[in-house]
């Protein structure tokens, strides 16, 4: 009789493990989806950051060209 009490209390046991086991996967599964988009939001926040670089530097390139005078697109032949 106790045998089988002991074995029910183990199945039982073993269900619930079985179960958090599972409820354990899906979060893991979670996170790991989140992680995944926020390191994908990271590269094209890092992208824009050095397009916007690249027009800064571009703009200030320019505005030193014209006004040593070296380009004058306005000057009419």
């Amino acid at each position: 009789m106790e045998s089988r009490l002991d074995r029910n209390k183990i199945e039982s046991e073993m269900g619930n493990f079985d179960y958090d086991l599972k409820k354990m996967k899906a979060v893991g599964k979670k996170m790991k989806n989140k992680l995944d988009k926020s390191k994908k939001r990271e590269k094209q926040l890092w992208i824009a950051l050095f397009c916007v670089c690249i027009l800064g530097v571009s703009s200030v390139f320019q505005r030193v060209l014209f006004l040593n005078g070296e380009v004058d697109s306005r000057r009419l032949p």
